[in-house]
């Protein structure tokens, strides 16, 4: 399956000292292959997903970089019957060719890269304790095991509802040049989550985990989200 589109957007940034806007078109296609027996919770197949993603000013916006994205998951049933175990594994790499202009900058934590720890806020970023969680260029790996507590009912038409355990393990690390990024050490984030399926394809998340880094345990959280990570 291939996707293409155009989008005009604006991006501010905002600190206590400066203001920058970008104004940017971006051009993106996404080409996907995907052989999961089911969207919303697979038990079987993969989901490959490449993103190119450009952005290139317009006015006096220096930007001109594309992201390029790519993402490969598996998923395989480790049992039979209706409530499987599943088994599901998945790796991302993000790359940012081209001129980034500042003040443009990418982070690990949170719901929808390494769970277990919080999204970072200004107080994190400019306390200088954690530069190993901001940059461009980033890999992410992700195992997670899966299993169905309450399948999926409907008791009121055109309402559903069911619980899904999880239990995962995520890692990855980011920087601002490619040629630095295999010298990161790996964040890392572990814990378990329930998943609600709901009526339709999301499902509501709620991971708890923590986050360990450089032979240390940093932090703790509780991320909630809609859909699965992977």
């Amino acid at each position: 399956k291939i996707k293409a589109g155009l989008k005009i957007i604006r991006r501010e940034y905002q600190r206590s000292d400066e203001s920058v806007t970008l104004d940017y078109l971006s051009p993106i296609m996404s080409i996907v292959y995907d052989t999961r027996d089911l969207y919303s919770n697979p038990t079987e197949g993969l989901y490959f997903r490449w993103i190119f993603d450009g952005k290139y000013g317009f006015g006096n916006n220096d930007v001109s970089f594309t992201l390029f994205s790519q993402s490969y998951s598996a998923y395989h049933s480790l049992s039979s019957g209706k409530k499987p175990w599943i088994i599901g594994i998945n790796g991302t790499l993000n790359l940012y060719p081209g001129r980034v202009p500042y003040p443009w900058t990418e982070y690990l934590g949170g719901a929808y890269t390494i769970r277990g720890w919080p999204i970072p806020n200004n107080d994190i970023y400019s306390s200088g304790n954690y530069d190993y969680r901001f940059g461009l260029h980033s890999w992410m790996a992700s195992l997670e095991l899966r299993k169905t507590i309450v399948s999926k009912k409907a008791p009121v038409p055109g309402i559903e509802y069911g619980l899904d355990i999880g239990f995962f393990l995520d890692a990855g690390a980011i920087s601002y040049t490619i040629e630095t990024l295999d010298d990161q050490l790996p964040m890392i984030g572990t814990g378990l989550g329930l998943r609600i399926p709901m009526t339709g394809y999301a499902s509501i998340r709620f991971d708890y985990g923590y986050a360990y880094y450089n032979g240390a345990w940093i932090d703790k959280s509780f991320n909630i989200a809609f859909g699965q990570k992977f």
